[in-house]
């Protein structure tokens, strides 16, 4: 498993507590590779996102072979954010966790 840091924010940056019903078994998971197929390891993957006027922002690492996994999501709209040391910054917008709980990005990261 891996471990994931989130915290819940108003809309002028304050914690706060949120009342979300958050459904477990809910993701976002992927791999982080170069352009040549090869994983990149380490790497802060950010998922952030909107519900109602709750931000909701989670971060974490890559694995070894690359792989990432964001769990419990509420059900919205995410970003997906990822900078490579040494390769240009990837930003996937518009990727929706719904009803069917898991969505699969892959990220390639170009030099």
């Amino acid at each position: 498993p891996v471990a994931t840091s989130g915290s819940f924010l108003n809309l002028t940056g304050t914690p706060v507590a949120p009342n979300l019903a958050v459904p477990v078994g809910t993701y976002i998971r992927g791999t982080l590779k170069d352009s040549f197929g090869d994983p990149i390891e380490g790497v802060e993957v950010e998922v952030s996102g909107l519900k109602g006027c709750v931000g909701i922002v989670s971060r974490v690492r890559t694995q070894a072979d690359g792989s990432y996994r964001v769990e419990n999501l509420p059900y919205t709209t995410y970003t997906i954010k990822a900078s490579p040391p040494g390769f240009q910054s990837i930003v996937v917008p518009d990727i929706v966790i719904d009803s069917m709980g898991v969505n699969t990005q892959d990220l390639v990261a170009y030099p």
